[in-house]
């Protein structure tokens, strides 16, 4: 089962995120990197791996079925030039993939909104 993850855009699209198992192989395989290997890098304070195409294929596969690479890269073009940053959309990506309860141990409770 999915859990959302609720964030406000710094233009001010609400974005509803959520993955399943499906969704997580296809960002392995659009960034050629473990998920497992880059969630133990970033808990090690590494971002070596969260790249623009990390944070896409995020996106990509948390928003509704059917969109696209050129919406999401609008989307974080639009984010980052009302004021957002990279950083924050990264941040906002590695909660929607805990929220899918598959790198923390315990009941998966829903995920808080975010600003």
């Amino acid at each position: 089962m999915k859990k959302e993850t609720v964030f406000e855009t710094a233009d001010g699209k609400k974005l509803r995120l959520s993955l399943n198992i499906r969704d997580m192989m296809e960002i392995e395989r659009d960034i050629d990197c473990s998920l497992f290997a880059l969630m133990t890098e970033v808990g090690m304070g590494s971002t070596r791996n969260m790249t623009v195409r990390f944070t896409a294929s995020v996106l990509r596969h948390a928003m509704p079925k059917g969109t696209t690479e050129e919406e999401v890269e609008k989307l974080i073009e639009e984010h980052c030039y009302a004021g957002g940053t990279l950083d924050g959309l990264n941040a906002v990506a590695l909660n929607t993939i805990f929220a899918t309860g598959m790198f923390t141990p315990g009941k998966v409770e829903e995920a808080a909104e975010e600003k």
